[in-house]
């Protein structure tokens, strides 16, 4: 008798609050053209509820006091207390959550020539490039994209490219590949000296209209512009050579 009374009693409780709450009616509406909005997420003490296609939504809310809070992707998330003593709609308009960037001020610090696909080479590594022969295209053949036929020849291609598909500029001047090298003969000797070099540019691609209109590769060689007098003198056991350098007055 007792367990029967204390459902009654539970039964009774939970009518109570059921009959006490409220059925509300939301509309979320963008307040710019008071279009609808669509997944709204509405929340009030433990209930959570989305939009539909309309931006309607209803939430079960006691009567009094209730915090409510909408949040959208994109939109200023609000929150908004009602005093409940009804059945009723409400409509809620939302603001874009529209977030300014400062202002971003591009610096370019590097060099004005220089370009994305450009690799500056420092013309002594050739001479300590292990390699039968001080042979500066050794170099170039570990650059991406750059294939060498084999160690001891000087020709190379660039992305699938021919071998005299190759531009050489000398000091702001074209030259063009030797005969000999050209049929075979010779191809081990290479055309830049390191020891005269002062700076080597190495274009796989994207170069200035001034370089011509090869398809492969730019290898743009500056000599040096000696201001003394020097020299330099290397030998090894497949050769030797020898360079002087100098200024005169004039």
């Amino acid at each position: 008798m007792q367990k029967s009374t204390f459902y009654i009693l539970l039964f009774f409780s939970g009518l109570s609050n059921l009959i006490a709450q409220n059925k509300i009616r939301f509309q979320i509406l963008y307040n710019g053209d008071s279009s609808s909005i669509s997944s709204a997420i509405i929340t009030s003490d433990s209930q959570i509820i989305s939009t539909d296609s309309f931006g309607n939504g209803f939430l079960n809310l006691k009567k009094g006091k209730n915090l409510v809070s909408v949040s959208r992707l994109g939109f200023k998330k609000q929150n908004f207390q009602y005093l409940i003593s009804q059945d009723t709609s409400i409509i809620i308009f939302l603001k874009k959550d529209i977030k300014e960037l400062d202002e971003v001020e591009i610096i370019n610090m590097g060099s004005k020539e220089s370009q994305a696909e450009m690799v500056k080479i420092n013309p002594i590594q050739a001479k300590f490039n292990p390699a039968p022969f001080q042979d500066f295209t050794r170099i170039l053949a570990v650059i991406p994209g750059v294939i060498s036929q084999n160690e001891f020849t000087t020709g190379y291609s660039v992305r699938g490219g021919n071998y005299d598909e190759n531009l050489t500029y000398v000091n702001g001047m074209e030259v063009y590949r030797p005969f000999l090298a050209r049929s075979g003969q010779q191809e081990g000797l290479s055309f830049v000296n390191p020891d005269l070099a002062n700076q080597v540019d190495f274009f796989t691609g994207g170069w200035k209209a001034k370089y011509g209109d090869k398809i492969s590769s730019v290898l743009d060689v500056e000599y040096k512009k000696p201001k003394k007098i020097g020299g330099n003198i290397s030998i090894g056991l497949l050769g030797g050579n020898a360079t002087l350098e100098g200024a005169t007055k004039n």
